[in-house]
């Protein structure tokens, strides 16, 4: 009678007025939304209850949206009510509708637990609330409880970045998850919270916290509340609702790689560890405990499959993570990631690292973020101006009175330069002519000279020159011009001043004619942007003075064996060479292209022949169509006789019927 008076005086106070035909007094139970409210908590009308057991199975989409918005409305009634709906939330997602029996088994399971649900106490606001919560690589649970009586549910679905955080941040998410939905309930007093991650049991307490987690904390200020450590195995509840109950049976994998089912348990089953283990797993009636659990006789080791660690399918798995086209190629921590998820063996953390730093592919593509290799070797400290110079060329220049080429030559003490024009081409003994003229009249011949690995500077007559005048001539190594960083810097400064000062005296833009046909064959030139980082591997032969080491290299090469410390990286380990090497590149680190046998061939349709052509040194779907009368004017030793009949395909070409090959001399 205390809470009626309350309610009469409030009702008369304000001037409103009950309708009398609607009012009830002295009932046991009432009927209010859906809900029955008695004496003992709140349950769900049964009458609502009849019609969600009796639907009807789906037709379509619109008739499960129905179903679960009935459902969803008793929500809070339901343990684990998200785990058990997500297959049939799945088929609301545009163009995702597709009956399946997961979807089924959904579909009997919610009825199921709607058929049986528990009647929630009453809050009373006089006395303490408790909340228990955990989260799992799904989904986070919470209960609100008071008196040890459940009073509501709640679980949360998480979102694919939710599911990548640490177990850390998912357990501080629950946390903030409940409190944020049972808000009302909790702000009028303090409360507990019961978890099962240790580490967050002196959050508020800590003076100094990461940055990703103030926002976080943040949202529980204003709150009363004392955390209390609960293992996961007295916390069922709530780790109940964050976990999705693992009832379907393995039945692939988010991997292009065939797993032999039967082959893995057959090898765990002989496995005598993993025998006593699955004995023990039998045995145990409850194993919330333990991380292995037994699922349709298929050992698992969290949400993983368990194989040995001897079994003949890890070379294959590994290598289909890392190296196929969804793997990507990744390092070791996503590449274990990926394969964790889904498979668990011993040493597997070892296996994966191994196969990544191994993998050529990674070595010849990857660039290292780390400072250079090798210890800085300056050049001798100059003791008089124009005994120590150094010298390059300026080219790619346009032509201006014919000359289109600068030879700079800077004295290392002074820094003074001599900025020398040529024209195209020239040879060493014009390159000395102008040296003398220009520089030898002037300050005599130098000590030593600084330069590049210019073809002109590496001639016969070049060395022969300076060898007589007691010039020592001292050569970068190959793609370090840091060597000749003097001369380099000039040569920039060269370039800017030429640029400001012809910034407006462009020649002036002539229309020019453009074929009416398209050209059928082109250059085939590698693509700079995405070529391989490291060429090899290859065995080093020497080490030439401090920093530089001498390689053995294909004699087909015309590149300079000496290469400075900070272009080469350590090989982990040779792998079968699935890549072209070196010896088919240029000194201007240009593809060379020689065609090594002739596929097929068609006609277009301009009546025009034309070859399917395997190039040297490329694989065989690298193959491209090149105009047959390009072909025998570029490579006339190329052999165009039938040679033999194959009938196989692949799946980026048709099969092939004639086969040419170059004439063997």
């Amino acid at each position: 009678m205390e809470h009626m008076t309350k309610v009469l005086s409030v009702l008369r106070e304000h001037e409103l007025y009950a309708n009398k035909k609607k009012c009830s007094f002295a009932q046991q139970k009432v009927e209010y939304l859906g809900h029955i409210i008695s004496g003992e908590g709140v349950e769900v009308d049964p009458e609502k209850i009849k019609s969600i057991t009796k639907w009807p199975k789906r037709t379509n989409i619109k008739e499960v949206r129905g179903f679960l918005g009935l459902t969803g409305y008793y929500r809070l009634f339901v343990q684990n009510y998200g785990a058990i709906a997500a297959p049939l939330t799945q088929l609301l997602k545009k163009g995702g509708y597709k009956w399946s029996d997961e979807a089924e088994d959904a579909f009997e399971r919610l009825k199921k637990a709607m058929s049986s649900l528990p009647v929630l106490a009453l809050p009373d606001f006089n006395q303490p609330f408790e909340i228990e919560t955990d989260a799992s690589g799904y989904g986070v649970g919470a209960v609100l409880i008071q008196a040890k009586r459940p009073i509501a549910y709640y679980s949360h679905t998480l979102a694919l970045r939710d599911r990548a955080r640490p177990v850390y941040e998912r357990e501080l998410m629950a946390v903030i998850l409940a409190v944020q939905r049972w808000r009302p309930y909790l702000l009028r007093g303090k409360f507990k919270v019961k978890i099962d991650q240790k580490s967050l049991k002196f959050l508020l307490e800590q003076r100094v916290i990461q940055p990703q987690y103030k926002n976080w904390i943040a949202k529980l200020l204003g709150y009363s509340f004392e955390v209390v450590y609960k293992p996961g195995a007295e916390n069922r509840a709530a780790d109940a609702l964050s976990r999705i109950p693992a009832e379907v049976e393995l039945k692939g994998l988010s991997a292009p790689v065939t797993v032999d089912l039967e082959l893995i348990k057959k090898e765990v089953h002989q496995d005598p560890k993993f025998q006593k283990l699955m004995a023990e797993l039998r045995e145990l009636e409850d194993r919330q405990g333990s991380k292995y659990s037994l699922q349709n006789d298929v050992l698992k080791y969290k949400d993983g499959l368990v194989i040995t660690k001897t079994s003949s399918l890890i070379p294959t798995i590994v290598d289909t993570y890392h190296n196929f086209v969804v793997g990507g190629h990744f390092g070791f921590l996503r590449t274990y990631k990926r394969v964790s998820s889904d498979l668990y063996w011993e040493g597997m953390k070892v296996d994966i690292k191994k196969h990544c730093e191994e993998c050529l592919i990674c070595q010849r593509n990857k660039l290292l973020a780390l400072s250079p290799a090798g210890l800085l070797v300056p050049l001798e400290i100059p003791q008089a101006i124009w005994n120590d110079i150094s010298m390059d060329f300026v080219e790619g220049l346009p032509k201006a009175n014919g000359f289109e080429v600068i030879l700079v030559m800077v004295d290392r003490l002074s820094k003074y330069g001599h900025f020398l024009p040529l024209k195209h081409p020239f040879t060493a003994k014009v390159v000395a002519k102008l040296f003398v003229r220009e520089v030898v009249r002037l300050h005599g011949f130098p000590l030593s000279i600084v330069s590049d690995r210019d073809k002109n500077f590496l001639s016969h007559f070049w060395q022969e020159l300076f060898r007589l005048s007691g010039t020592k001539l001292n050569k970068s190594t190959a793609y370090h011009p840091q060597t000749d960083g003097q001369t380099e810097v000039v040569n920039r400064g060269v370039e800017t001043y030429l640029r400001l000062f012809t910034a407006g005296n462009h020649l002036p833009y002539y229309p020019m004619a453009i074929r009416p046909f398209r050209q059928l064959t082109l250059w085939r030139k590698r693509n700079e942007k995405l070529s391989p980082k490291f060429c090899g591997p290859y065995k080093i032969l020497e080490k030439v003075g401090t920093a530089a080491y001498k390689l053995e290299l294909p004699h087909t090469t015309t590149i300079h064996p000496v290469f400075h410390v900070s272009q080469l990286k350590k090989l982990v380990r040779s792998h079968e060479n699935a890549q072209p090497t070196i010896q088919h590149i240029t000194e201007k680190f240009e593809w060379k292209t020689v065609p090594e046998e002739v596929l097929e061939y068609l006609q277009n349709k301009a009546k025009q022949w034309e070859v399917l052509t395997k190039w040297e040194g490329l694989s065989l779907h690298e193959a491209t169509w090149e105009s047959y009368e390009e072909m025998h004017h570029l490579y006339p030793t190329l052999h165009f006789e039938d040679k033999v009949n194959l009938k196989g395909g692949s799946n980026v070409r048709p099969p092939i019927r004639f086969v040419y090959s170059k004439r063997k001399s």
